[in-house]
């Protein structure tokens, strides 16, 4: 490569970061605008977006209370699913308790007898 060439290739080099760091520029002046722009919403049109904003805390608040409400019912059931099993099987329990001891001293009268 002679030294034009050389020369060449770094000049170009030169432009192409000058023309990335302008789109940069560019770029970062465009987000300010928005900013500006959206700022200057707000501030002409805080009432609204305050509104909506209430509205959306409002819907997800009620949302929330809704799932809250729908779990505890449905938590409420299953405990009394399970306190009633728990009944059942109490029970069952003392049957089988019962019918061993009959059974224990049926088998004392017999050795008796």
């Amino acid at each position: 490569m002679n030294p034009q060439e050389h020369q060449a290739q770094g000049n170009k080099q030169q432009a192409q970061a000058e023309e990335r760091q302008a789109h940069g520029d560019e770029e970062q002046l465009k987000m300010n605008q928005i900013r500006k722009l959206n700022r200057g919403i707000e501030l002409v049109h805080p009432i609204p977006v305050k509104r909506h904003l209430e509205t959306k805390i409002y819907g997800l608040e009620t949302s929330l209370v809704c799932h809250f409400t729908d779990r505890q019912q449905n938590l409420a059931g299953d405990i009394a699913l399970l306190k009633s099993q728990v009944a059942e099987m109490v029970e069952c329990l003392k049957e089988m308790c019962d019918a061993k001891k009959e059974e224990g001293t049926s088998s004392k009268k017999r050795r008796l007898l």
